[in-house]
């Protein structure tokens, strides 16, 4: 498990397709992240939660990420 704070710099609904067409955007079910690390910029794109709807741009964030039975989950989280 690897956990780091993070700056939220940008925040997209990205595109989704079902059979080659365009999802209109209230039936988009993923959110897109623009965080700045200490390593550098970075793009998290999630699944739409409760939690990760209410987070905005300028926020400090706790990002963790882990594998579990060799499924990669990324978690976003409202820091203080």
């Amino acid at each position: 498990m690897k956990q780091y704070k993070a700056k939220i710099l940008d925040i997209q609904i990205p595109r989704q397709f079902i059979n080659n067409q365009l999802l209109d955007i209230i039936d988009r079910d993923k959110i897109q992240f623009k965080v700045m690390t200490q390593d550098g910029i970075e793009n998290i794109e999630l699944k739409q939660n409760e939690d990760n709807t209410k987070l905005h741009i300028d926020d400090e964030v706790l990002i963790t990420k882990q594998t579990i039975s060799n499924i990669d989950f990324i978690d976003i989280e409202k820091v203080g």
